[in-house]
């Protein structure tokens, strides 16, 4: 499950979740990731703790990835992902979200959800062969559709309206290895 890399300078490496790591990744969660739970990380890591992973750079954690298996069968959603900002666009991210959907894959699930905020969140899972299902939004302390995407066309072209909200993407796992 390990992947390491090295460059002139740096090393990195992604791994699950190991127990010198937990504060650190709570911090990272909390920081980068408020909306989540970190009960139900420690939840869900019981079990699928391959699928809760760190990244770490030169010995230090900067990035995680977790998540759950959906209520649909088949399906594993990523609840979150991150990689300390300073990192951003040297491809740590896509290396881990790689990663995750290899696991995920592993434990059999053959799809990947997830529910993305927007701007560059949402062209990082593009980019990364995720597709926009539909967006959702928040009202009167609901989640409600509002507007399923027919195609790719169809969510570029799509204004939203002014209400909080996120794009669901998915991306279907062909056994990766």
């Amino acid at each position: 499950m390990m992947d390491m890399r090295k460059s002139t300078s740096t090393s990195f490496l992604i791994m699950p979740l190991s127990e010198a790591y937990a504060d650190d990744f709570c911090r990272m969660v909390r920081e980068y990731l408020p909306g989540n739970a970190w009960e139900e990380v420690l939840t869900n890591r019981k079990y699928f703790p391959n699928a809760t992973l760190m990244l770490l750079r030169d010995g230090v954690l900067r990035g995680c990835a977790f998540g759950r298996a959906s209520k649909r069968p088949g399906e594993f959603v990523l609840d979150g992902i991150a990689v300390e900002s300073q990192l951003w666009r040297n491809g740590y991210g896509s290396k881990l979200l790689a990663q995750f959907e290899k696991a995920a894959n592993a434990y059999g699930f053959h799809k990947v959800s997830l529910g993305s905020a927007g701007g560059f969140v949402e062209k990082f899972y593009i980019h990364n062969g995720y597709r926009p299902i539909c967006h959702k939004v928040y009202r009167d302390g609901k989640i409600c559709l509002a507007r399923e995407f027919a195609d790719f066309a169809d969510y570029a072209s799509y204004l939203r309206p002014e209400e909080e909200g996120f794009v669901v993407m998915e991306k279907e796992l062909l056994n990766i290895s």
